[in-house]
C-alpha cells in the first residue's frame, strides 16, 4: 500500500511540474482544488493546449470538457496509469530536436497518400452546412441574452423569417457545429465580408455557453480557419472581438494572431460603451502553426518521464 502511495505521489509531482513549466505557473498554484479557468486564469487557447497535453498523456475527455481542476486532471492521469496504460503513447517513433527518440502520431500525408481536403471534424465535433431545420437553433443563438449581444443583431430580435432570409447575407461560407456523439448543434462558424481581390476576409464564431471558453471552441475555429485558407487565396483573416471578450484568447497575441486596431467606444452594452478590437491571422503564421503541429504532433511539449522497472 505504501509503494502504491509513493508512486501516486511521484506521478502527481511529475504532472504538476509539467503543467507548471508549460504554463509558467508556480508549483504551489497547482493545488488539488485549483480551477484552471477561474483560479489560474486559463483562456481558451490555454485550455486547448491543456487538452493537447492530456491527449499526449493518453487521457480521453468527453464533450463536457476535460477537467475543471488540477485534482480532477490528476485523478484522470492516475486512473490511466493504474489501468496499465502508458502516458503519451504514439504510433510512430521519431527523433526529437535533441536527438532522443520521441513518439508522435503519423500525419495522414505520411501514410502513403496526401490529404488535399482535410475533414471538417474534430475529436468531438463535426462542421456541417446549415439547412432549414437548423434555423430554430441558429435563431436562438443569435438572439439569446448570453450570446446575441456580440453577434450579428447585437441584442435586436428580428422576425424569424427575416433572420432566415439574411442568414447568408455577405457570407462566403459557414458551418453549424454539431457534437459527433448525438448530432446536437452547439455553434456556428462563419467567413464573411470576403474581399477576394485584395486577399482578406473576416471570421466569426458563436457557441453555446457550455462550449465557449473550454478550448474546444478554439479547436473548431482553427479547423474552420484552415478550411478557409485551403480553399481561398486570402493572405489574412480578420477577427473582430468585443473588448470584454479579449481575455478569452489573450495568450494567442503574437503567437496565433496580431493586434491590428481598436475601434474605441464602438458599441453599447450593459450600460456602457466598449471598444471593438481588430485582430488578424496571416496565412504565413497559420501555416507555420499547422506545420509545427504536423511535424511534432505535440512532442515539443515537455514529457513526463516514467521509470521502468
Amino acid at each position: 500500500m505504501g509503494l502504491v502511495s509513493d508512486v501516486t505521489e511521484s506521478d502527481t509531482d511529475r504532472l504538476r511540474a509539467l503543467l507548471a513549466s508549460q504554463f509558467d505557473l508556480a508549483i504551489g498554484d497547482l493545488t488539488e482544488d485549483a480551477r484552471f479557468v477561474e483560479d489560474l486564469a486559463f483562456d481558451s487557447l490555454q485550455m486547448l493546449e491543456l487538452h493537447g497535453i492530456a491527449s499526449d498523456l493518453g487521457l480521453a475527455y468527453s464533450d463536457g470538457g476535460l477537467a475543471e481542476t488540477f485534482g480532477e486532471l490528476r485523478s484522470l492521469y492516475h486512473s490511466r496509469t493504474s489501468d496499465g496504460g502508458s502516458a503519451g503513447t504514439r504510433t510512430v517513433a521519431q527523433a526529437g530536436d535533441d536527438g532522443r527518440e520521441a513518439t508522435a502520431t503519423k500525419p495522414a500525408s505520411r501514410q502513403g497518400r496526401l490529404v488535399l481536403t482535410p475533414p471538417l471534424t474534430t475529436a468531438i465535433f463535426d462542421l456541417v452546412p446549415p439547412v432549414h431545420s437548423d434555423v430554430p437553433f441558429l435563431y436562438a443563438l443569435a438572439t439569446s441574452s448570453e450570446t446575441g449581444h456580440r453577434w450579428r443583431y447585437q441584442g435586436r430580435v428580428p422576425p424569424v423569417e427575416k433572420f432566415e432570409t439574411e442568414l447568408w447575407q455577405s457570407v462566403l461560407t459557414q458551418f453549424v457545429v454539431r457534437r459527433r456523439a448525438d448530432g446536437e448543434p452547439v455553434g456556428l462558424v462563419v467567413c464573411y465580408g470576403a474581399d477576394v481581390n485584395n486577399g482578406h476576409a473576416s471570421l466569426g464564431a458563436v457557441f453555446t455557453p457550455r462550449v465557449s471558453g473550454s478550448g474546444q471552441a478554439v479547436q473548431v475555429v482553427g479547423k474552420f480557419l484552415g478550411h478557409v485558407f485551403d480553399n481561398w487565396r486570402f493572405h489574412k483573416i480578420y477577427l473582430e472581438v468585443p473588448e470584454q471578450n479579449f481575455a478569452a484568447i489573450r495568450s494567442g497575441e503574437g503567437k496565433v494572431f496580431e493586434f491590428e486596431g481598436r475601434l474605441k467606444r464602438h458599441f453599447f452594452y450593459q450600460g456602457r460603451y466598449w471598444d471593438r478590437l481588430i485582430l488578424a491571422v496571416t496565412r504565413e503564421r497559420f501555416q507555420n502553426l499547422r506545420d509545427s503541429e504536423l511535424r511534432d504532433s505535440g512532442t515539443n511539449r515537455p514529457a513526463i518521464d516514467t521509470e521502468e522497472e
